[in-house]
């Protein structure tokens, strides 16, 4: 037992090391401050307690896909992320704390799935060392990249893509694994839409580029030839898992985004070297352009890893510049962006340009623990290896969720008791002040969940046409400070 966690011990370290980097905030705050900030994380941890609720069978929370928020409205869940993959590990830890705590460790499993999924896929599929496999993981799980999506929680799920390509690959031999790979395939969906819909777009891709080489063309065909009969099977598996959560999202033309919408989010393609690395920040950026919502790099020294090692690669090589290639070309020509928008399936979704850095995450941490397992001189693999943790150390926290700030925000309101419905008015609130209208939207679900009551205020992610609702006057409550 000792030897085999001797063994290992590198994915022990390089695990802490991680979760050290990611909440000491948390810790340094009196576990206060929570990941993310007060609007997203926020109502993301309300979606959490509604599936608590919803568990329980506790009013007005007892239909799951009808979350009293955007009142009349039904179906208002399918107007975000689902989340149902991270809610399975809520749902338990509720049993045991707050809703704030449960969100914070909801959060630190996240990270630690991450970690030892990919872990596992790199020293158990492809046989590395447990040194490499550790700093591949370390930066799958505990990258700048990784840590800027702490205000967008569902984006830390991205371990069920993990779990399935484990699935996959160990399905060779094991053919029942492919149909459980499918599950968690569909997991992905239904906790990030985004992320699932990353995995499709970078299959059709690698496909694409497959048949245009002849070796990568061989090894697919003979892969089809020898397997037809499983992927059609399981891909209608995958249709019948997926169809309830197509259904409410189609419901709801969560895949009707206006373009316009789409270029206003596209960013420059500097924001994809830009990045918040403490150590970059004060070699090269000065602090400067620390938008985290909007830049994607994944660290100057990093990058220059990534592509040393790129060079270097025999096995699929063509494969993997083919997908990155593509993928920046996406997220900077307009013309790739229409056509993507235009024909592909649910497309819509180009919206989140910024974020399709997560489909090459895997790749970038595969090739980093290659680079580490070739390397020969220790001297040389410890230089490349600090050098990697240190440049993921983030140059300021995203941990803004106040617990104390949020327990505030609902006291200082009282409801009446004759309210079923309320309505927390922010028409005296300047319309440029985006911050404190959506700020307001989740005080207001909030206030809501904890009185037990529906409320007309809600989140959303796409554009949606409120129905007019006639309350009583005391039921509209007026925004205090």
């Amino acid at each position: 037992m000792v030897k085999k966690i001797v063994n290992i011990k590198f994915c022990f370290i390089f695990l802490f090391l991680g979760l050290a980097i990611f909440f000491c905030k948390n810790i340094a705050s009196g576990f206060d401050l929570l990941p993310g900030d007060n609007i997203d994380s926020r109502y993301i941890n309300y979606i959490f307690e509604h599936f608590w609720l919803w568990f329980n069978q506790i009013e007005p929370h007892k239909s799951l896909w009808d979350m009293p928020c955007l009142y009349p409205a039904k179906n208002t869940l399918a107007y975000s992320d689902v989340l149902f993959g991270l809610s399975i590990f809520y749902i338990p830890i509720r049993f045991f704390t707050n809703a704030y705590n449960s969100f914070l460790i909801t959060v630190l499993i996240a990270c630690i799935m991450n970690f030892l999924t990919f872990y596992f896929l790199l020293k158990n599929c492809f046989k590395f060392k447990d040194l490499s496999s550790s700093a591949g993981a370390f930066f799958y799980a505990f990258s700048v990249i990784r840590y800027a999506q702490m205000c967008h929680v569902q984006l830390l799920s991205q371990f069920y893509t993990i779990l399935a390509l484990i699935c996959f690959l160990k399905s060779k031999n094991y053919k029942y694994l492919s149909f459980i790979g499918c599950i968690f395939f569909a997991l992905q969906f239904y906790t990030s839409f985004y992320l699932g819909w990353f995995i499709v777009f970078a299959g059709i891709i690698l496909t694409i580029a497959a048949v245009c080489f002849k070796n990568e063309r061989n090894i697919l065909f003979e892969f089809l030839k020898n397997n037809y009969k499983y992927i059609f099977l399981n891909l209608c598996f995958t249709f019948l898992i997926l169809l309830p959560l197509a259904v409410h999202y189609l419901n709801v033309g969560v895949t009707k985004y206006p373009f316009d919408l789409v270029l206003s989010l596209a960013p420059p393609l500097k924001n994809y070297f830009i990045n918040q690395s403490l150590l970059d920040n004060f070699l090269f950026f000065k602090f400067e352009n620390l938008d985290v919502e909007n830049i994607y790099g994944i660290g100057i020294f990093t990058t220059l890893l990534i592509l040393l090692e790129l060079c270097g690669i025999q096995k699929f090589k063509k494969l993997a510049i083919v997908l990155i290639i593509v993928i920046f070309a996406t997220v900077n020509i307009i013309y790739l962006q229409k056509l993507i928008y235009d024909y592909f399936p649910a497309g819509g979704a180009i919206r989140a340009l910024g974020r399709f850095v997560n489909i090459l995450c895997p790749l970038f941490a595969f090739i980093l623990a290659n680079l580490v397992e070739r390397i020969n001189k220790n001297a040389l693999k410890t230089f490349v290896i600090l050098l990697l943790i240190i440049e993921q150390i983030p140059a300021q926290s995203l941990f803004l969720y106040s617990k104390k700030e949020a327990l505030h925000d609902i006291a200082k309101y009282d409801i009446p008791k004759t309210c079923s419905v309320i309505f927390l008015n922010y028409s005296k609130v300047s319309p440029d002040n985006s911050y404190l209208l959506d700020k307001t939207e989740i005080d207001a679900v909030w206030l809501a969940l904890t009185h037990k009551i529906y409320t007309v205020n809600g989140c959303v992610s796409v554009p949606m046409k409120r129905v007019p609702v006639k309350l009583q006057p005391e039921c509209v409550i007026n925004l205090k400070n």
